[in-house]
């Protein structure tokens, strides 16, 4: 009778001991750990800050200062905007109005090199034109990532303090794009207090 209280105490004494002790070693040999992520985006890391690439909208400089503390929708284009560009500004517009009321916090730019009037601007409406100086400057920005933000139907994630989180590349299927930045926009105006 007594071993059998003591077996029972012992089993009681231990057992916590033994689970703190499992998980303890669990935890750190890293077995099962989730591979997944829940972003759709390429998630910048650094964060690119938009002050340093040398951006101007209503001729003053595009930083944190100057703008209006929104989310924004990047999209990068030299010279003409050619049917995969005009995609991509449609894939931006299009993920702005499903986010329904949300749709305010969100803001798009076409950023180009030159100040002339683009038809894309009209047809997108209220598609924002900024300009930048040098492509150079942008191309060595994004270099450490392994992005080039030139690349037709590129566009970019920007948060509300100026940074540039995220990157989708072009796709072939449109719809594709769409649902993934837009599943992305929605998560982050959900935890986001700013913006």
């Amino acid at each position: 009778m007594i071993k059998k209280n003591f077996v029972i105490a012992m089993l009681i004494f231990l057992t916590p001991i033994l689970v703190i002790l499992s998980s303890t070693i669990w935890y750190y040999s890293g077995a099962s750990l989730p591979e997944g992520r829940v972003n759709n985006g390429q998630l910048l890391s650094p964060p690119i800050d938009v002050g340093k690439l040398g951006v101007t909208y209503d001729y003053q400089p595009f930083n944190i200062e100057t703008i209006e503390r929104d989310w924004m929708i990047f999209q990068f284009i030299k010279g003409d905007c050619s049917l995969i560009c005009d995609d991509a500004a449609y894939v931006a517009r299009q993920a702005n109005i499903a986010l329904n009321r949300e749709s305010i916090r969100v803001s798009r730019f076409l950023l180009s090199d030159s100040d002339k009037n683009f038809d894309i601007l009209e047809k997108y409406k209220p598609l924002n034109h900024a300009t930048y100086g040098e492509s150079s400057l942008i191309t060595k920005e994004f270099e450490s990532q392994n992005i080039n933000p030139f690349e037709e139907g590129s566009l970019f994630v920007v948060d509300p303090l100026g940074n540039i989180i995220m990157f989708y590349g072009p796709k072939e299927d449109k719809n594709e794009n769409f649902k993934q930045i837009l599943e992305d926009l929605k998560k982050l105006l959900r935890v986001s207090k700013i913006g």
